[in-house]
């Protein structure tokens, strides 16, 4: 191998070892945002569990968007609006509510570990460039 075929070959594996730490780094962000996703569907279920029938008729405040909030009386404590996807919003009892929430979770759990297994196999392979480019360098 010449010396311009090893620096094109340098280059090249170069390139695709800042390719896969960019694309590790993508990975790592969408997890971090899935986290938070699965922290706000445990809030969101545990908030629906601890409202009783006791609770009907207290005043809350309630989101009416861009964080703005708006008291209200609460008036049913048995059923829910829950967003389905899509922009489609039903009506659910409080379990199928709560049921609801902890599936979406669920798959957000399973694409958690999806992305970092994929994140793990990608610092594997950006390892073992990493050393081939340390070889050739020296």
């Amino acid at each position: 191998m010449d010396e311009n075929d090893k620096k094109e070959d340098i280059q090249r594996k170069y390139s695709h070892y800042q390719a896969m730490k960019q694309q590790m780094s993508v990975l790592l962000q969408e997890r971090m945002m899935l986290e938070e996703k699965s922290s706000e569907l445990i809030m969101s279920s545990e908030a629906m569990k601890r409202v009783d029938k006791e609770d009907r008729g207290k005043s809350i405040w309630s989101p009416i968007g861009s964080g703005v909030f708006a008291k209200a009386s609460l008036e049913n404590t048995e059923n829910f609006i829950v967003g389905i996807g899509a922009g489609v919003f039903v009506e659910e009892s409080k379990e199928n509510a709560v049921a609801i929430l902890e599936t979406r979770r669920m798959e957000v759990m399973n694409y958690m570990e999806q992305l970092q297994t994929e994140a793990e196999k990608l610092g594997r392979q950006a390892e073992i460039l990493e050393t081939e480019l340390q070889n050739m360098t020296q």
